[in-house]
C-alpha cells in the first residue's frame, strides 16, 4: 500500500473537483481490483462481516489521510483514532490488555518465563 499511496499522491491535483474526481477514481479502481481478487481469482476472502463496501470505505480513510496528512496531521491523528474505535466497536473486536503490549514485548515476557521455569527445572535437579 506505501508504492500505491506514493502514486495516488504524486498526480494529485489542486483544482477541489478534479481533487474529488481523482479520489473517486482512485477508490474505484482499488475496489474493482480488490473484486476481481474476490469474485474472479479467489484470491481474497472476507470474514466477520467484512464486504467490498467496508474495503472502499478503507480505500476512502486511506486515500483521504494520506492527503490530508500534508496538511493537518493532527486532525488526521484525532480523525483515525475515531476511525479505529468505531471499527473496533462495529467489528466487535476484543481488547485485553495483552494486546496494548504488542508482539514484541509479549516475545520478551514468554522468554523470561521460559528463562525463570528452566532456572527452577535446574535448581529442583540439583536439590535431587
Amino acid at each position: 500500500m506505501p508504492l500505491l499511496t506514493l502514486l495516488f499522491l504524486s498526480n494529485m491535483p489542486n483544482n477541489l473537483f478534479k481533487q474529488v474526481f481523482y479520489l473517486s477514481k482512485w477508490i474505484l479502481t482499488s475496489v474493482v481490483v480488490e473484486w476481481f481478487g474476490l469474485k474472479k481469482f479467489n484470491a481474497i476472502y472476507f470474514l466477520h462481516g467484512w464486504n467490498l463496501a467496508w474495503s472502499s470505505l478503507m480505500y476512502l480513510l486511506m486515500y483521504m489521510f494520506s492527503y490530508l496528512i500534508l496538511i493537518n496531521p493532527v486532525l488526521v491523528g484525532i480523525l483515525s483514532a475515531c476511525s479505529v474505535v468505531i471499527l473496533m466497536v462495529k467489528f466487535k473486536v476484543p481488547f485485553r490488555s495483552d494486546y496494548l503490549m504488542g508482539p514484541i514485548i509479549l516475545a520478551i515476557r514468554k522468554w523470561n518465563v521460559i528463562k525463570k521455569d528452566q532456572n527452577l527445572m535446574g535448581l529442583m535437579e540439583k536439590n535431587q
